[in-house]
Protein backbone atom coordinates (compact mmCIF):
# COMPACT_ATOMS: atom_id res chain seq x y z
CA UNK A 1 0.00 0.00 0.00
CA UNK A 2 1.24 3.67 -1.06
CA UNK A 3 0.23 4.94 2.56
CA UNK A 4 2.70 2.30 3.82
CA UNK A 5 5.68 3.26 1.58
CA UNK A 6 4.90 6.89 2.12
CA UNK A 7 4.67 6.96 5.71
CA UNK A 8 8.72 8.27 6.32
CA UNK A 9 7.41 11.32 3.89
CA UNK A 10 3.40 11.47 4.98
CA UNK A 11 4.19 14.87 6.90
CA UNK A 12 5.75 16.68 3.99
CA UNK A 13 3.08 15.39 1.29
CA UNK A 14 0.76 16.31 4.10
CA UNK A 15 2.61 20.16 3.76
CA UNK A 16 2.18 19.98 0.16
CA UNK A 17 -1.77 18.53 -0.03
CA UNK A 18 -2.00 22.12 2.19
CA UNK A 19 -0.12 24.07 -0.20
CA UNK A 20 -1.98 22.81 -3.07
CA UNK A 21 -5.32 24.06 -1.58
CA UNK A 22 -3.62 27.42 -0.84
CA UNK A 23 -2.36 27.57 -4.39
CA UNK A 24 -6.10 26.24 -5.54
CA UNK A 25 -7.92 29.69 -3.25
CA UNK A 26 -5.17 31.62 -4.51
CA UNK A 27 -5.48 30.54 -8.11
CA UNK A 28 -9.11 31.43 -8.07
CA UNK A 29 -8.93 35.13 -6.51
CA UNK A 30 -6.06 35.85 -9.06
CA UNK A 31 -8.20 34.33 -12.19
CA UNK A 32 -11.54 33.71 -11.96
CA UNK A 33 -14.83 35.02 -11.47
CA UNK A 34 -16.85 34.18 -8.74
CA UNK A 35 -19.14 31.54 -10.61
CA UNK A 36 -15.67 29.71 -12.21
CA UNK A 37 -14.49 29.52 -8.60
CA UNK A 38 -17.35 27.61 -7.00
CA UNK A 39 -16.80 24.76 -9.90
CA UNK A 40 -12.84 24.62 -10.02
CA UNK A 41 -10.94 21.74 -8.60
CA UNK A 42 -7.20 20.65 -8.75
CA UNK A 43 -7.15 17.03 -8.59
CA UNK A 44 -4.26 16.62 -6.49
CA UNK A 45 -4.13 12.42 -7.00
CA UNK A 46 -1.44 9.99 -5.80
CA UNK A 47 1.25 12.61 -6.04
CA UNK A 48 3.97 10.48 -6.74
CA UNK A 49 6.05 12.52 -8.92
CA UNK A 50 6.18 14.15 -5.47
CA UNK A 51 6.84 11.33 -3.09
CA UNK A 52 10.16 10.80 -6.37
CA UNK A 53 11.20 14.08 -5.37
CA UNK A 54 11.11 13.86 -1.59
CA UNK A 55 12.91 9.90 -1.43
CA UNK A 56 15.72 11.44 -3.99
CA UNK A 57 15.90 14.35 -1.50
CA UNK A 58 16.92 11.99 1.15
CA UNK A 59 13.66 12.63 3.45
CA UNK A 60 13.28 9.49 4.18
CA UNK A 61 16.54 9.28 5.40
CA UNK A 62 18.18 10.22 9.23
CA UNK A 63 20.58 12.27 7.33
CA UNK A 64 18.15 14.26 5.33
CA UNK A 65 19.27 17.95 7.59
CA UNK A 66 17.49 21.03 6.24
CA UNK A 67 16.84 19.96 3.50
CA UNK A 68 12.67 19.67 4.09
CA UNK A 69 11.83 22.92 2.94
CA UNK A 70 13.41 23.04 -0.24
CA UNK A 71 12.43 19.51 -1.21
CA UNK A 72 8.88 20.51 -0.45
CA UNK A 73 8.80 23.19 -2.71
CA UNK A 74 10.61 21.21 -5.29
CA UNK A 75 7.93 18.46 -5.28
CA UNK A 76 4.59 21.35 -5.27
CA UNK A 77 6.62 22.43 -8.19
CA UNK A 78 6.23 18.58 -10.28
CA UNK A 79 2.85 18.36 -9.14
CA UNK A 80 1.49 21.46 -10.36
CA UNK A 81 3.78 21.01 -13.61
CA UNK A 82 1.67 17.70 -14.16
CA UNK A 83 -1.47 19.07 -13.16
CA UNK A 84 -1.19 21.97 -16.22
CA UNK A 85 0.17 19.15 -18.52
CA UNK A 86 -3.23 17.64 -17.76
CA UNK A 87 -5.25 20.56 -18.06
CA UNK A 88 -3.50 20.62 -21.53
CA UNK A 89 -4.03 17.15 -22.38
CA UNK A 90 -7.58 16.70 -21.50
CA UNK A 91 -8.52 19.96 -24.15
CA UNK A 92 -6.36 18.02 -26.63
CA UNK A 93 -7.70 14.74 -26.41
CA UNK A 94 -11.47 16.41 -25.71
CA UNK A 95 -11.67 13.85 -22.71
CA UNK A 96 -15.08 13.78 -20.95
CA UNK A 97 -13.55 12.64 -17.20
CA UNK A 98 -11.05 12.96 -15.59
CA UNK A 99 -10.27 10.82 -12.82
CA UNK A 100 -14.21 10.43 -11.92
CA UNK A 101 -14.64 14.04 -12.74
CA UNK A 102 -15.30 16.88 -15.21
CA UNK A 103 -11.88 17.67 -16.93
CA UNK A 104 -11.16 21.27 -16.55
CA UNK A 105 -12.12 22.66 -19.85
CA UNK A 106 -15.61 21.47 -19.42
CA UNK A 107 -15.54 23.28 -15.73
CA UNK A 108 -14.42 26.57 -16.95
CA UNK A 109 -14.82 26.84 -20.47
CA UNK A 110 -11.86 26.03 -23.34
CA UNK A 111 -10.52 29.69 -23.71
CA UNK A 112 -10.38 29.78 -19.72
CA UNK A 113 -8.42 26.11 -19.66
CA UNK A 114 -5.78 26.92 -21.91
CA UNK A 115 -4.61 29.82 -20.04
CA UNK A 116 -5.16 28.10 -17.08
CA UNK A 117 -2.52 25.46 -18.28
CA UNK A 118 -0.37 28.26 -18.91
CA UNK A 119 -0.78 30.51 -15.46
CA UNK A 120 0.16 27.31 -13.82
CA UNK A 121 2.88 25.89 -15.41
CA UNK A 122 4.58 29.48 -15.26
CA UNK A 123 3.60 29.80 -11.18
CA UNK A 124 5.69 25.73 -11.12
CA UNK A 125 8.42 27.11 -12.22
CA UNK A 126 8.40 30.53 -10.31
CA UNK A 127 7.87 28.24 -7.22
CA UNK A 128 11.29 26.41 -7.38
CA UNK A 129 13.74 27.06 -4.37
CA UNK A 130 16.65 29.22 -4.94
CA UNK A 131 19.38 26.43 -4.32
CA UNK A 132 18.07 24.43 -7.59
CA UNK A 133 16.18 27.01 -9.12
CA UNK A 134 18.84 27.72 -12.46
CA UNK A 135 19.38 23.97 -12.73
CA UNK A 136 15.95 23.08 -11.88
CA UNK A 137 13.90 25.23 -14.34
CA UNK A 138 15.96 24.73 -16.66
CA UNK A 139 14.98 20.99 -16.79
CA UNK A 140 11.68 21.49 -16.15
CA UNK A 141 11.36 23.64 -19.45
CA UNK A 142 13.13 21.01 -21.21
CA UNK A 143 10.59 18.97 -19.90
CA UNK A 144 7.39 21.28 -20.69
CA UNK A 145 9.05 21.07 -24.76
CA UNK A 146 9.36 17.04 -24.81
CA UNK A 147 5.63 16.87 -23.50
CA UNK A 148 4.67 19.03 -26.65
CA UNK A 149 6.48 17.27 -28.79
CA UNK A 150 4.53 14.06 -27.66
CA UNK A 151 1.34 15.90 -28.02
CA UNK A 152 2.76 16.52 -31.70
CA UNK A 153 3.86 13.09 -32.25
CA UNK A 154 0.17 12.00 -30.61
CA UNK A 155 -1.65 14.02 -33.06
CA UNK A 156 0.25 12.41 -35.67
CA UNK A 157 -0.59 9.34 -34.78
CA UNK A 158 -4.66 10.50 -34.64
CA UNK A 159 -4.17 12.06 -38.31
CA UNK A 160 -1.53 10.20 -40.36
CA UNK A 161 -2.50 6.68 -41.67
CA UNK A 162 0.79 4.16 -40.04
CA UNK A 163 1.30 0.92 -39.91
CA UNK A 164 1.77 -1.01 -36.62
CA UNK A 165 5.57 -1.20 -36.27
CA UNK A 166 5.08 2.65 -36.51
CA UNK A 167 2.67 3.04 -34.72
CA UNK A 168 3.86 1.21 -31.81
CA UNK A 169 7.25 3.24 -31.97
CA UNK A 170 4.94 6.61 -31.70
CA UNK A 171 3.21 5.07 -28.76
CA UNK A 172 6.91 4.50 -26.67
CA UNK A 173 8.06 8.25 -27.70
CA UNK A 174 4.60 9.61 -26.52
CA UNK A 175 4.61 7.46 -23.52
CA UNK A 176 8.01 8.49 -22.76
CA UNK A 177 7.95 12.84 -23.59
CA UNK A 178 4.66 13.21 -22.17
CA UNK A 179 5.18 10.98 -18.94
CA UNK A 180 8.80 9.19 -18.43
CA UNK A 181 10.72 12.20 -18.51
CA UNK A 182 9.08 14.55 -15.77
CA UNK A 183 9.74 10.96 -13.76
CA UNK A 184 13.05 11.27 -14.14
CA UNK A 185 13.60 15.26 -13.92
CA UNK A 186 11.89 14.41 -10.56
CA UNK A 187 14.14 12.29 -8.97
CA UNK A 188 17.51 14.15 -10.68
CA UNK A 189 16.13 17.51 -9.33
CA UNK A 190 15.56 16.27 -5.88
CA UNK A 191 18.62 14.64 -5.80
CA UNK A 192 20.54 17.84 -5.84
CA UNK A 193 18.85 17.81 -2.18
CA UNK A 194 21.39 15.24 -1.15
CA UNK A 195 24.91 16.94 -1.03
CA UNK A 196 26.27 13.22 -0.08
CA UNK A 197 25.02 12.19 -3.66
CA UNK A 198 27.48 11.83 -6.33
CA UNK A 199 27.02 13.20 -10.47
CA UNK A 200 27.11 8.94 -11.01
CA UNK A 201 24.24 8.82 -8.03
CA UNK A 202 22.25 11.54 -9.58
CA UNK A 203 22.41 9.97 -13.27
CA UNK A 204 21.20 6.34 -11.52
CA UNK A 205 18.20 7.64 -10.53
CA UNK A 206 17.33 10.11 -13.30
CA UNK A 207 17.02 6.82 -15.83
CA UNK A 208 15.72 4.65 -12.75
CA UNK A 209 13.31 7.51 -12.85
CA UNK A 210 12.10 6.83 -16.34
CA UNK A 211 12.13 3.43 -16.85
CA UNK A 212 9.70 3.76 -13.53
CA UNK A 213 7.44 6.66 -15.33
CA UNK A 214 7.20 4.23 -18.44
CA UNK A 215 6.44 1.66 -16.24
CA UNK A 216 3.68 3.73 -14.77
CA UNK A 217 2.08 4.69 -17.46
CA UNK A 218 1.46 1.36 -19.35
CA UNK A 219 0.20 -0.14 -16.33
CA UNK A 220 -2.50 2.83 -16.35
CA UNK A 221 -3.03 2.05 -19.86
CA UNK A 222 -3.65 -0.62 -19.24
CA UNK A 223 -5.90 -1.20 -15.78
CA UNK A 224 -8.21 1.75 -17.61
CA UNK A 225 -9.18 -0.95 -19.90
CA UNK A 226 -9.33 -3.74 -17.29
CA UNK A 227 -11.48 -1.47 -15.20
CA UNK A 228 -14.30 -1.01 -17.77
CA UNK A 229 -13.81 -5.18 -18.48
CA UNK A 230 -14.64 -5.86 -14.74
CA UNK A 231 -16.77 -3.08 -13.75
CA UNK A 232 -19.06 -2.40 -16.80
CA UNK A 233 -20.55 -4.30 -19.89
CA UNK A 234 -20.58 -0.94 -22.15
CA UNK A 235 -16.83 -0.57 -22.82
CA UNK A 236 -16.06 3.69 -22.58
CA UNK A 237 -12.38 3.60 -24.04
CA UNK A 238 -11.73 6.98 -25.43
CA UNK A 239 -8.30 6.16 -26.66
CA UNK A 240 -9.48 3.24 -28.92
CA UNK A 241 -12.05 5.11 -30.28
CA UNK A 242 -9.97 7.97 -31.23
CA UNK A 243 -7.38 6.30 -32.86
CA UNK A 244 -5.09 6.09 -29.87
CA UNK A 245 -4.30 2.20 -29.12
CA UNK A 246 -2.39 1.58 -26.14
CA UNK A 247 -0.10 -1.54 -25.63
CA UNK A 248 -3.15 -4.06 -25.00
CA UNK A 249 -4.46 -3.29 -28.34
CA UNK A 250 -1.38 -3.12 -30.27
CA UNK A 251 0.05 -6.65 -28.73
CA UNK A 252 -3.31 -7.93 -29.40
CA UNK A 253 -3.28 -6.49 -33.06
CA UNK A 254 0.57 -7.74 -33.74
CA UNK A 255 0.98 -11.11 -32.06
CA UNK A 256 -2.70 -12.32 -32.42
CA UNK A 257 -4.12 -10.82 -35.54
CA UNK A 258 -1.08 -10.22 -36.81
CA UNK A 259 -2.10 -7.42 -38.30
CA UNK A 260 1.28 -5.81 -40.19
CA UNK A 261 -0.23 -3.66 -43.46
CA UNK A 262 -1.12 -0.35 -43.33
CA UNK A 263 -4.83 -1.21 -44.49
CA UNK A 264 -5.66 -3.81 -41.82
CA UNK A 265 -4.30 -1.69 -39.03
CA UNK A 266 -6.41 1.25 -40.28
CA UNK A 267 -9.46 -1.22 -40.16
CA UNK A 268 -8.69 -2.75 -36.81
CA UNK A 269 -8.52 0.86 -34.99
CA UNK A 270 -11.94 2.11 -36.98
CA UNK A 271 -13.52 -0.84 -35.78
CA UNK A 272 -12.74 -0.19 -32.84
CA UNK A 273 -14.98 2.85 -32.48
CA UNK A 274 -18.08 0.25 -32.73
CA UNK A 275 -18.59 -1.31 -28.57
CA UNK A 276 -19.52 -4.84 -30.13
CA UNK A 277 -16.38 -4.77 -31.82
CA UNK A 278 -14.76 -3.35 -28.88
CA UNK A 279 -16.33 -5.88 -26.59
CA UNK A 280 -15.14 -9.15 -28.34
CA UNK A 281 -12.16 -7.40 -28.46
CA UNK A 282 -11.72 -7.28 -24.63
CA UNK A 283 -13.19 -10.53 -24.09
CA UNK A 284 -10.59 -12.10 -26.93
CA UNK A 285 -7.89 -10.13 -25.22
CA UNK A 286 -8.29 -12.13 -21.98
CA UNK A 287 -8.92 -15.30 -23.75
CA UNK A 288 -5.59 -15.02 -25.25
CA UNK A 289 -3.63 -13.97 -22.26
CA UNK A 290 -2.84 -10.09 -23.69
CA UNK A 291 -3.04 -9.08 -20.40
CA UNK A 292 -0.17 -11.11 -18.97
CA UNK A 293 2.14 -10.48 -21.57
CA UNK A 294 1.38 -6.63 -21.18
CA UNK A 295 2.71 -7.19 -17.77
CA UNK A 296 5.54 -8.90 -18.40
CA UNK A 297 6.68 -5.72 -20.62
CA UNK A 298 5.38 -3.66 -17.49
CA UNK A 299 7.60 -6.08 -15.34
CA UNK A 300 10.51 -5.91 -17.56
CA UNK A 301 10.41 -1.76 -17.42
CA UNK A 302 10.51 -2.21 -13.61
CA UNK A 303 13.26 -4.39 -13.71
CA UNK A 304 15.49 -1.86 -15.51
CA UNK A 305 14.54 0.78 -12.41
CA UNK A 306 15.30 -2.04 -10.10
CA UNK A 307 18.95 -2.20 -11.98
CA UNK A 308 19.32 1.25 -11.48
CA UNK A 309 19.17 1.45 -7.95
CA UNK A 310 21.30 -1.61 -8.04
CA UNK A 311 24.26 -0.15 -9.37
CA UNK A 312 23.63 2.76 -7.01
CA UNK A 313 25.18 3.49 -4.03
CA UNK A 314 22.48 6.04 -3.20
CA UNK A 315 21.20 5.49 0.78
CA UNK A 316 17.65 6.06 -0.68
CA UNK A 317 17.33 3.16 -3.16
CA UNK A 318 15.14 0.94 -0.43
CA UNK A 319 12.35 3.09 -0.11
CA UNK A 320 12.43 3.82 -4.28
CA UNK A 321 12.27 0.07 -4.61
CA UNK A 322 9.23 -0.45 -2.13
CA UNK A 323 7.68 2.10 -5.07
CA UNK A 324 9.01 -0.50 -7.75
CA UNK A 325 7.56 -3.73 -5.59
CA UNK A 326 4.28 -1.34 -5.72
CA UNK A 327 4.11 -1.06 -8.98
CA UNK A 328 4.87 -5.39 -9.41
CA UNK A 329 1.70 -5.91 -7.42
CA UNK A 330 -0.75 -4.15 -9.51
CA UNK A 331 0.85 -6.16 -12.23
CA UNK A 332 -1.10 -8.85 -10.75
CA UNK A 333 -3.62 -7.90 -11.93
CA UNK A 334 -3.37 -8.02 -15.23
CA UNK A 335 -1.91 -11.19 -14.86
CA UNK A 336 -5.28 -12.55 -13.16
CA UNK A 337 -7.31 -11.93 -15.89
CA UNK A 338 -4.90 -14.59 -17.71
Amino acid sequence: MLSEIYRPIQSVLDQIESDLSEFESSLKQATFSVSDSKHFKINKGKKIRAALVLFCAGLASEESGDSSPDARKVALAVELLHFASLVHDDILDQEKERRGAEPVYQQLSLRKAVLLGDYIMAQSLMGLPESVYERGSKSLLSVVSQMCVGEFIQLQMRESIMALPEYRQAYQEVNFRKTALLFGQACWIGSHLSPQLSPSNREHLQIFGEHFGLAFQLLDDSLEITDQITESNTPRNFDASQGILTLPYLIYADEILKIHDVSSFTQFKQQLMFSDYLMHTHRKMIEDGIFSRVADEIQLELDFSANELQDNSSPFSANLLLLVDHLREKCLVLKSLS
